[in-house]
Order: structure tokens, then C-alpha cells, then sequence
């Protein structure tokens, strides 16, 4: 499946939990910014959507580490399924 599907099902079954605000990034000007952004009973997260096989590159991954440092839940995921797994859903 191509990221994009799986971040549009990860964004839609989001928007159905009672407390999630998400918002999906789609900046391509703005390297290393995490796909899926939210914040879920009141604890901040950021996911980075990749197919099973994708890398994520060093920018990605340091993006994803200042967001964990800071308290925040951060995760590279592959499908709705591991996003659902990274938030305990």
C-alpha cells in the first residue's frame, strides 16, 4: 500500500476518536516534519508513515527523537494497525 493510503486511514480513524485532534502535514517545503501530527487525551504525538520497506532518512529520525525527548509520543509506522499499537488504542 502506498504511504498515502496509510496515512489517509490513519487520519480517518483518528478523526473518529472522541479526544484526538489530529492534523495530517503535507508541507513538502518543510523537511523532516512528521506525517500525522496530534495530540490524544491530552498527550502530543507525531507519526512518520512509511511502507513496510521504507527507511526513514536521518532528518525523519531526528525529528521523531526531539518530539520523544520532549515528552511526546513519536514512531515510524507502516499501517493503521502499528499507529493504533504506538497510541495504546
Amino acid at each position: 500500500m502506498r504511504e498515502n493510503k496509510i496515512q489517509a486511514s490513519i487520519v480517518k480513524f483518528l478523526r473518529k476518536q472522541k479526544d484526538c485532534w489530529v492534523y495530517p502535514t503535507c508541507d513538502r517545503f518543510t523537511v523532516g516534519v512528521p506525517d500525522v501530527l496530534g495530540c490524544l487525551a491530552g498527550r502530543f504525538f507525531a507519526l512518520e508513515v512509511k511502507k513496510p520497506t521504507g527507511r526513514l532518512s536521518k532528518i525523519q529520525a531526528y525529528q521523531l527523537k526531539k518530539v520523544r525527548d520532549a515528552g511526546g509520543i513519536a514512531a515510524r509506522v507502516d499501517s493503521l494497525e502499528d499507529a493504533k499499537k504506538v497510541l495504546n488504542l
